[in-house]
């Protein structure tokens, strides 16, 4: 049964009885029933046997042994700011109530697991917890990347599992406090690139840049500019065209296309730089592309968003056309190994990353493929 329906029916159950019991304190009698309505009613026995009527929250807490969850956003709050000494400080205070580090360990990592379902799926996704709980853990966590809990929950399940199998429970726990305050944190690479884009537009110099890690990186034709052109935008070179001619660009202008919808939306123009081949013909714009962009491109609002762009850069309106590129990869297993560290030394020497390095004085985690959407 799932434990608001527990909850509901212990509330309903004490209600009727006259019995004084606060709602934090049938959430945690509900969790700690592991969705068995008869453990549930046995452990409010419990408390009515011992307190009788009025049953107060730290008292409940005691009796069934189970950590204040006050002491756990305290802990986590001591991970989200970098200071592990508000995290080891709260869990000596648990400790000093009686609570086994093991226990502890095992809460903190469903806490981290609340905010990570939290943060990727919404308040909603998280059924075990008061409005309340939710809304302090999505504060707590709430300048953290998707990425950032990621880590810090992977890292806490390994932790977790060493803790339990340890002699010595405390200490382990304390160095897992420690490495989870100290973790560096993950940014999005999307972040990134905004970031080094908005650094790159402030930054003023007299002479030619050095090159930009904006430029499209397919080995696209540089269009010389007409010398009565000057303007490089949409409307580019509009005037030099024939009435009966079509206004679609060649092969030679998917560079400028895609720098101008790099202006407007960085993710979309990678995955088009991406793509296996773009082109257009009259009023149609035809993408081959691999699965999982595929899926991306065929999205109601990103056609609408590209669909826009497109007719502000040829103005007209554009019919969408995407096919997906289902061609196998070459060498089977093998090669797809072969593929996969080929790609990790191609993203390990992008400029921009080298350019992020230096500038946010970073260094590559991991580097793992995209997943699809």
């Amino acid at each position: 049964m799932p434990v608001e329906k527990i909850k509901e029916n212990l509330a309903s159950i004490t209600g009727k009885e006259g019995i004084k019991v606060a709602d934090e304190t049938l959430y945690i009698v509900a969790q700690e029933a592991d969705g068995s309505m008869r453990d549930a009613l046995s452990l409010m026995d419990q408390l009515l046997a011992t307190f009788g009527s009025d049953i107060a929250h730290d008292d409940a807490l005691r009796i069934l042994g189970v950590l204040d969850r006050s002491l756990l956003k305290s802990a986590v709050a001591g991970i989200m700011d970098k200071d592990p000494k508000a995290s080891i400080e709260s869990l000596n205070r648990a400790i000093e109530k009686g609570i086994n580090p093991k226990r502890f360990a095992e809460d903190l990592l469903r806490t981290l697991r609340y905010a990570l379902l939290i943060k990727t799926c919404g308040k909603e996704a998280v059924h075990e917890l008061s409005d309340e709980d939710r809304d302090e853990i999505a504060g707590i966590t709430s300048a953290e990347s998707v990425e950032t809990l990621e880590s810090l929950f992977n890292f806490m399940l390994d932790g977790a599992e060493n803790i339990q199998r340890s002699f010595y429970p405390q200490m382990a726990l304390e160095f897992t406090l420690i490495k989870l305050a100290t973790l560096e944190r993950t940014v999005p690479i999307e972040s990134i690139i905004k970031r080094l884009e908005a650094l790159s537009g402030a930054v003023k110099t007299g002479g030619e840049p050095r090159g930009r890690f904006d430029e499209p990186r397919g080995n696209y034709e540089k269009r010389q500019a007409a010398p009565d052109e000057t303007h490089a935008g949409p409307d580019a070179g509009k005037a030099n065209q024939s009435p009966g001619k079509e206004s679609g660009p060649r092969a030679a202008d998917a560079g400028s296309l895609l720098k101008y919808i790099k202006s407007r939306n960085v993710p979309m123009a990678t995955r088009l730089e991406q793509a296996k081949n773009i082109s257009a013909e009259g009023s149609v714009f035809r993408i081959t592309c691999n699965p999982i962009h595929t899926s991306h491109f065929r999205k109601k609002e990103t056609e609408t968003e590209l669909k826009k762009f497109l007719k502000e850069y040829f103005n007209r309106d554009m019919e969408i056309e995407i096919a997906e590129d289902s061609a196998p990869r070459p060498g089977g297993a093998g090669g797809d190994r072969i593929e996969r560290s080929e790609n990790k030394k191609k993203i390990q020497n992008d400029p921009a990353l080298k350019d992020a390095i230096e500038i946010f004085g970073g260094r590559v985690v991991s580097v793992k493929p995209r997943q699809k959407e």
